[in-house]
């Protein structure tokens, strides 16, 4: 996962470093998220930036 991370800070595009691991966008973004230790709920490829819920 390093290797992975310090290939992403290098500018290596992640749809390519995707690619070459045989897996789809959505599968190494989870990868990094978790990696990191963020949940990232409601955030990443599938563009869904979703407020969180208000209770009143």
């Amino acid at each position: 996962m390093a290797e992975l991370r310090r290939r992403v800070e290098d500018g290596v595009p992640k749809a390519a470093l995707a690619r070459e691991l045989g897996v789809s966008r959505e599968t190494l973004y989870r990868a990094l998220r978790a990696a990191s230790g963020s949940a990232g709920a409601g955030q990443g490829p599938s563009g869904a930036n979703r407020p969180a819920e208000v209770s009143v």
